[in-house]
């Protein structure tokens, strides 16, 4: 592992070698233009060019160890801490957009499936035949949402949403018989989700919601199983759970 302090140490060797080289370089150029006659141009301009380069060559080495390197290996400092953050999370991919995720893929080849999030009522529509199938395939598909029944929690979704609180129920009710009657196990929660979860094998995804009145793009992130942003939604999907009761279908209003 390169060590943190290790950009702040400057190699003075290196720089008393570049200067004792540069200066005596110098001496020599002066002395080549002293001594050597200029009948002898030829071998007197060679001599200087030479001289010459190796003058500026060891004063850009003296300059990079006092200045360029120290920046440079804190750039690469940066990097190193940057890639080891992004590991150590289990960081797979940002979306820009949640709607560029494609779900399809996804779950076709999921066989366990966790689910916390407001309703959905778009993204169920659109993968209403993917998600059935999960069950279908003796697959595991367990899914959170608010509970309807909590006028608080409905009215909290009602103004992020926009809506009234009879729509937002109306919506999240929908959302549990269907999860329900296709054979997932639901569960209400007694609280409003500040994030969306969605964990699919060994992969998770969290989404957020934005404070726009009307729909706008929200972003996503994908984590592998290895990371701590899986285990920390692992977490936050325990602690729905502690704070859920298990919906039994048939609610119809």
């Amino acid at each position: 592992m390169i060590s943190s302090n290790y950009s702040g140490k400057l190699n003075w060797k290196v720089i008393s070698f570049s200067l004792v080289i540069g200066i005596t370089g110098i001496a020599l150029m002066w002395l080549c233009s002293q001594f050597i006659p200029d009948t002898s141009a030829v071998i007197k301009n060679l001599l200087l060019a030479t001289l010459g380069s190796l003058v500026v060559s060891t004063f850009l080495l003296a300059l990079w160890e006092i200045v360029a390197k120290k920046s440079f290996a804190e750039e690469i400092l940066e990097l190193a801490d940057i890639s080891s953050n992004i590991n150590a999370s289990g960081l797979e991919q940002v979306y820009v957009n949640f709607k560029e995720i494609n779900w399809r893929e996804i779950i076709e080849s999921c066989d366990k499936m966790t689910i916390a999030f407001a309703y959905g009522q778009t993204w169920r529509n659109s993968h209403s035949d993917v998600l059935a199938a999960i069950p279908e395939k003796d697959g595991s598909l367990i899914v959170y949402l608010p509970n309807f029944e909590d006028i608080a929690v409905v009215d909290s979704l009602s103004r992020r949403f926009s809506t009234s609180s009879e729509e937002a129920a109306t919506r999240i009710r929908e959302s549990a018989n269907f999860f329900h009657d296709i054979g997932a196990t639901v569960y209400l929660f007694s609280g409003t989700f500040q994030s969306s979860y969605y964990i699919i094998d060994k992969m998770a995804i969290m989404s957020f919601y934005n404070h726009h009145k009307s729909k706008n793009e929200v972003p996503a992130i994908r984590s592998n199983s290895s990371g701590n942003l899986f285990k920390f939604i692992e977490e936050e999907i325990a602690a729905i759970e502690r704070n859920s009761t298990l919906f039994s279908g048939a609610s119809n209003g």
